[in-house]
């Protein structure tokens, strides 16, 4: 267990945990719940990502419940929280949030959303996603004040706009995958009709996402490794991904296109246009206030003018002696 062994942790710590796990049970019943209902009651006839969608969700609440009953009580939560069960419990949450997600979300699974990736049970969809997103936070808190790892200030650190460009990042993913597994499934070529506009949107959601998903990640990579990278760099990166998306949430989320039926695709493609348009805005309002990187053509010419005596600084011309003009000396020519 990290922490004082002898006091605990703080009662601070202990309240603010609790309602974190408590928020979490009420997202983990409401999921649990939903996809009991979508499965139906014999177990015999549930399909296997039925299967998988319970026992996750189940698992899930499990766990929460476990939680949430040691905070609950004064002598467990003493030695529960801000401990390494905390964190394996919180770990697990994570884990098991997210395999759930990966089938809840999956069109071919027809659970959450249908054929078309269209939400059609929005309590299954969205409380699932809202059990990833809770359940990371949870972990998050916990590395944030038991191994001291502060994972937001981390990213903050490590240079500006890392936090918008680690979210383009993973939303990149979320494009190209989606749209990837939209090509593969119903664009096989058997329907003529799939060949139009609805397959061409998905193949370029696949271009635009694996793209964006380089270009980002080499900020991400460059922004941690602390290396060299010119602001007018990071702002034609910052400008084509932007570009991308801008046409990509034209194409992908109009009438017709792969992302319109409200899912993984549609919101992605917002919320990554949403992101980009704020990092370019970022951007400029760093070149407004004057906040760009120093080139190393700008650090040559400063270490070149700090080496200029001090009787050549501001301005002022070097003044030959008078004897020495124009090879003369004192009016003779040498």
């Amino acid at each position: 267990m990290t922490g004082d062994e002898n006091h605990g942790p703080d009662d601070q710590v202990i309240k603010t945990r609790f309602t974190d796990w408590a928020l979490m049970l009420v997202f983990c019943v409401i999921t649990m719940g939903s996809a009991a209902d979508v499965s139906g009651d014999s177990i015999s006839a549930r399909s296997p990502p039925e299967r998988h969608t319970v026992a996750m969700s189940t698992l899930c609440f499990l766990i929460t419940f476990l939680s949430v009953s040691l905070h609950l009580s004064t002598r467990f939560s003493q030695i529960f929280v801000s401990s390494v069960w905390e964190g394996f419990c919180a770990f697990l949450l994570v884990l098991f949030s997210c395999l759930n997600v990966m089938v809840v979300s999956d069109s071919g699974s027809e659970l959450a959303v249908d054929e078309n990736g269209r939400v059609r049970v929005g309590n299954l969809y969205y409380f699932a996603w809202a059990s990833l997103f809770w359940s990371t936070g949870i972990l998050t808190n916990y590395s944030q004040s038991v191994v001291g790892i502060d994972v937001v200030t981390e990213l903050r650190n490590a240079g500006k706009r890392m936090t918008i460009w680690s979210v383009l990042f993973a939303l990149s993913v979320v494009i190209f995958a989606n749209s990837a597994h939209i090509l593969r499934t119903s664009c096989t070529g058997d329907d003529p009709d799939e060949e139009g506009f609805f397959c061409s949107s998905a193949g370029y959601g696949v271009g635009s996402g694996v793209l964006c998903t380089v270009l980002s990640g080499q900020v991400i990579f460059a922004k941690i490794k602390k290396l060299s990278l010119p602001f007018q760099n990071e702002v034609m990166i910052a400008g084509i991904v932007f570009l991308f998306y801008t046409f990509g949430v034209a194409i992908l989320t109009s009438n017709g296109g792969a992302g319109a039926p409200l899912g993984n695709l549609y919101y992605g493609s917002w919320a990554s246009f949403l992101l980009s348009s704020m990092n370019l805005k970022s951007c400029y309002e760093n070149f407004q206030d004057g906040d760009i990187p120093v080139s190393s053509e700008n650090n040559a010419l400063s270490t070149e003018q700090a080496s200029i005596p001090p009787e050549m600084s501001n301005d002022q011309t070097f003044v030959v002696p008078k004897e020495k003009v124009n090879d003369q000396y004192d009016g003779g020519l040498i």
